[in-house]
């Protein structure tokens, strides 16, 4: 399943909107067999990416009150880098730095952290 993810982003599909489209029913699959957290965060990207920011936010909550991200802080810090993608996205600056930062602060990987909080000073 990941492989035909990676073939459907290697390919010129993904330019167009069947690729996403794509990808986002290749994530739904790949949950279904890898019912894991980074699954389902890749799969509210792939999302946001076919159908729209809002579509991938709405899939953000819904996962989150039915898997309940704030038990594992990586998988805390991963959903707000998630969160802060979508509101990018939607042209919300001020609430994805906000966010970027609040990733920052979560985790013990140093360089992640740094890149996390250059991402959001851009946003300034």
């Amino acid at each position: 399943m990941e492989a035909a993810i990676a073939a459907v982003h290697a390919s010129s599909e993904v330019s167009d909107r069947a690729g996403p489209v794509r990808i986002a029913v290749l994530y739904l699959w790949l949950e279904r067999l890898v019912p894991t957290a980074p699954v389902r965060l890749a799969r509210v990207v792939a999302v946001a990416r076919a159908y729209g920011a809002e579509r991938g936010a709405a899939l953000l909550d819904e996962l989150g009150r039915r898997h309940r991200w704030g038990d594992d802080p990586l998988v805390r810090r991963r959903e707000r880098v998630v969160r802060a993608h979508l509101s990018e996205m939607v042209g919300d600056t001020g609430a994805a730095e906000v966010l970027y930062r609040e990733a920052a602060a979560l985790g013990a990987n140093r360089v992640e952290g740094r890149y996390l909080l250059e991402r959001a000073d851009r946003l300034r």
